[in-house]
């Protein structure tokens, strides 16, 4: 079993951001490691595909990696279909990404 951590999700950002998108897809991270992949991908994910990777994760039904997609698209809410995303996101479940999503567009 590989040992992920939040560095090497950084580095991976970094120097291999469409490895970090396979791997945030590949079902293979726990809700946790999810949460920072997800926020690392947004971070370095080009504009153009934010939107198409980190949407659908917010579909999932673990709190914690729709956590780590709604502060990967905080870098992206001058897309009007992020900010959508995470304005859908006021009306979760969980109170955890309501406070999440409001804190994002608040920032604005």
């Amino acid at each position: 079993m590989t040992e992920y951590s939040e560095d090497m999700f950084n580095e991976m950002g970094i120097n291999s951001v469409m490895k970090l998108a396979a791997l945030v897809h590949s079902g293979k991270l726990t809700p946790g490691d999810m949460t920072f992949a997800a926020e690392i991908l947004g971070r370095n994910i080009p504009k153009a595909f934010a939107y198409s990777v980190l949407r659908p994760l917010l579909d999932s039904k673990h709190p914690l990696t729709r956590e780590g997609a709604l502060l990967g698209l905080e870098h992206h809410k001058d897309d009007p279909r992020c900010w959508d995303a995470i304005e859908r996101c006021l009306y979760d479940e969980s109170e955890a990404i309501r406070l999440v999503a409001e804190e994002i567009l608040e920032d604005d």
